[in-house]
């Protein structure tokens, strides 16, 4: 949707990102960047690429710190152990503050020259909200996040889990490290970590990790959601004659009393 330059901040003599919508892109690919621009405005963290204020512009565009790094690559699984700790701390700290990153994927996830990472990229962030858009990448993406229904901070961790998998492919891994990640990729939210925080808790002390097997047959994501949803809607479809035509009854009971 975007074109990224690396670009110089004249006034304050540093290095900044600008992304500039493609000329073709619809109005609410204009409003997705603009949203973005909101998001980043609102958070204040260390692992998050902070919004550089802007004026005078001839034409829409979001500029932002320019992060020196490398992208997550492969990772033994100590590293993984440890980057994925203070991943969710980052998500943690986002899920606070009402935003659900919605696209974790390696290539949005930066290492720092200091060897701290960093979430980027959140031109698909939204509120927890039931009716997701089916924006992302499909092999990051959670099952609800792909049929559209509820995302919410568990939507992050079944991607954070998907990207520390790939991370570690191929690699001998613990029987306790195989249960955090099967654990966080659930198919159904309501069988994952519930929040960042939790399954944090879990990286940092893996040796506590009991190991259950439950989640090498987890239960298929429930359909129901969706379900519901749509039951409301023909409720309501069904309900708007009958409740038309009491309103038309009152209209017609006020003007005989006048």
């Amino acid at each position: 949707m975007a074109t990224v330059y690396k670009a110089t901040d004249v006034h304050a003599d540093r290095p900044v990102v600008i992304k500039v919508p493609h000329t073709e892109i619809s109005a609410a690919g204009a409003a997705r960047l603009a949203r973005e621009a909101a998001i980043l405005g609102k958070l204040d963290h260390p692992g998050i690429p902070r919004l550089v204020p802007t004026t005078q512009k001839s034409r829409l565009y979001v500029a932002m710190e320019y992060l020196e790094g490398r992208r997550l690559g492969a990772l033994t699984e100590c590293d993984a152990l440890r980057f994925g700790s203070r991943l969710c701390d980052i998500l943690d700290y986002i899920h606070r503050h009402n935003v659900i990153h919605c696209d974790l994927k390696p290539s949005n996830i930066m290492i720092s020259c200091d060897g701290r990472p960093n979430i980027i990229d959140f031109g698909i962030a939204t509120e927890p909200t039931w009716f997701s858009p089916k924006f992302g990448t499909p092999e990051y993406m959670a099952p609800e996040q792909i049929a559209g229904d509820r995302v919410d901070a568990r939507t992050d961790v079944y991607g954070l889990g998907r990207v520390l998998r790939g991370a570690v492919d191929g690699s001998v891994t613990s029987a306790q490290f195989e249960e955090i990640i099967l654990h966080a990729m659930a198919p159904n939210p309501s069988d994952r970590y519930p929040s960042a925080a939790a399954m944090k808790a879990d990286l940092d002390s893996p040796q506590t990790v009991k190991v259950t097997g439950l989640y090498k047959n987890p239960r298929q994501a429930s359909a129901w959601p969706k379900r519901l949803r749509l039951a409301g809607i023909i409720l309501s479809l069904a309900a708007a004659p009958f409740v038309l035509f009491l309103f038309f009854l009152w209209l017609v009971q006020r003007n005989g009393l006048r």
